[in-house]
């Protein structure tokens, strides 16, 4: 099941609810593939420095944190920044009575007047996605007891390197 977390933003004096959903993990691999090959194109990280697995994904987090707005500056904000950003809305639901409506790039403005609405909810997304690597923590609604509580194995990462030929 996926992971998924309620929150509630006070966007000009409007109380309004959204729940975020986690991705499926190939379409979050592949939002982080991009964000990596951005990164890269902007001279910020050294190819070198973008390992295989679990530590790309580490490094790509821990550098959109501390220095994304930075890094998003040197990238053309139409063919890069944005399809990244409307990404994210496809994890994002906003709650109208008791129904869930699905929240787009091209339904936004519809839903929100306040950049700090977007950003609240972009960070939850991103949170939601990536706070496993202590990126600021989940609300307790999004945590999820770990494999080995819940009976399931670890999964286990081998680095091409270590792999049997």
């Amino acid at each position: 099941m996926r992971k998924e977390e309620i929150i509630t933003i006070n966007d000009r004096g409007n109380e309004l609810t959204f729940r975020i959903r986690e991705m499926p993990a190939t379409q979050l691999e592949g939002w982080l593939f991009r964000v990596g090959t951005a990164l890269a194109s902007t001279g910020f990280a050294k190819t070198e420095d973008i390992a295989d697995g679990i530590d790309t994904t580490k490094y790509i987090a821990n550098f959109l944190v501390k220095d994304g707005l930075r890094f998003l500056g040197n990238l053309d904000y139409e063919k890069v920044v944005k399809p990244l950003v409307d990404d994210l809305y496809s994890c994002v639901e906003q709650k109208v009575g008791e129904a869930y409506l699905a929240v787009t790039a091209d339904n936004i403005d519809s839903k929100v007047e306040d950049i700090r609405s977007l950003f609240a909810i972009q960070k939850a997304v991103i949170t939601l996605h990536l706070g496993f690597f202590g990126l600021g923590g989940a609300s307790a609604s999004a945590k999820s007891p770990s494999p080995e509580a819940s009976g399931q194995p670890k999964p286990r990462i081998v680095p091409r390197s270590s792999r049997p030929s």
